[in-house]
């Protein structure tokens, strides 16, 4: 394992995306992503590119979720201590 890495199957992404163009006849589009497991990601969004007869102006909306299971505690952090050692994450690397 690199890093203390845990290998599962709880830790793989499983989703669908799926869109829709075209969907009322006015070259619009209609979107979704939807991931479950390890990081979960919803989204929905909806473009109309024209609502005006000149077809000069658009509207559309987007709304989005993710989440991890896990945060990141440590990310190479590399600090100098008072007596001149480099040490990081908990003193696991020292040089000196």
């Amino acid at each position: 394992m690199v890093g203390g890495a845990e290998r599962s199957l709880r830790r793989v992404n499983v989703g669908v995306k799926a869109w829709q163009d075209n969907l009322t006849g006015r070259n619009d589009e209609l979107y979704t992503d939807i991931s479950f497991g390890y990081t979960q990601k919803f989204v929905l969004g909806y473009t109309l590119p024209y609502i005006d007869r000149k077809l000069r102006h658009g509207i559309g909306f987007s709304a989005s979720f993710s989440r991890n299971r896990k945060s990141i505690i440590c990310l190479l952090t590399i600090s100098r201590s008072f007596s001149g050692k480099m040490t990081s994450c908990g003193g696991k690397w020292r040089s000196g």
